[in-house]
C-alpha cells in the first residue's frame, strides 16, 4: 500500500523540482561588461561572428561607428574609449564623463580604468554598458564623452558624441 502513495506523489514531486530548476534558470546572474581591454572573450556584434558557444553575448565598438548585427537573446556589450600615454590616459579617466544609450534609453555606465596595452604601446580606459537582450529591429546607440576638464584635443565643456546602429535579426 505504502508503494501505490509513492507513485501517486511522484508527479508532484517531479514538477516542484522541475519548477525550482526553472526558477534557478530564470535568475541567473546576467554576463559581465568586465575583463581586460579589449574584452576579446566577447565576439563584435557581427554576422560573421562566431558561435560563441552559448554564451549569447557580444560587443559593439561604438567608436568604431556603422552598423552592427545581433541576434535576439543576446546581450550586448556596447564599449567606448580613450588610448594615450599614460599622463593623457588618466585624464581622460578623472575628466570624461560617459553616457551610453540605447534608444534613447541610458544605461549604467562602468569605467575600466587604464591598462597598458603592451601590443600597441599606449594606455587606454574604456567606458562600458551592459544591455539586456533587445527585440527584433534596428537600434539607436550613442556614446557621449563630456569633458569636465580640457584633455588632449577636447576642450574642458565639450561633449563627444559616437553614433552606431545595431540591427537585432530573430535566430532563424
Amino acid at each position: 500500500m505504502r508503494a501505490h502513495l509513492w507513485f501517486r506523489f511522484l508527479p508532484v514531486l517531479m514538477f516542484l523540482v522541475l519548477a525550482g530548476l526553472a526558477a534557478t534558470a530564470a535568475f541567473a546572474a546576467p554576463p559581465t561588461d568586465q575583463g581586460s581591454f579589449p574584452l576579446s572573450s566577447v565576439p563584435d556584434c557581427q554576422a560573421t561572428a562566431p558561435d560563441t558557444g552559448g554564451a549569447h553575448i557580444c560587443k559593439v565598438r561604438a567608436a568604431a561607428g556603422g552598423d552592427w548585427q545581433a541576434g535576439s537573446g543576446e546581450w550586448i556589450v556596447i564599449r567606448a574609449g580613450f588610448g594615450n600615454t599614460q599622463a593623457t590616459c588618466l585624464a581622460y579617466q578623472v575628466s570624461v564623463v560617459a553616457t551610453i544609450t540605447i534608444d534613447g534609453k541610458t544605461l549604467s555606465v562602468d569605467t575600466i580604468p587604464c591598462e597598458y596595452i603592451a601590443s600597441s604601446d599606449f594606455w587606454f580606459v574604456d567606458y562600458r554598458a551592459l544591455s539586456y537582450p533587445l527585440p527584433p529591429g534596428d537600434h539607436a546607440i550613442q556614446a557621449s564623452f563630456y569633458f569636465t576638464t580640457a584633455v588632449d584635443i577636447h576642450p574642458a565643456g565639450s561633449t563627444l558624441i559616437d553614433n552606431a546602429t545595431l540591427t537585432v535579426a530573430q535566430p532563424g
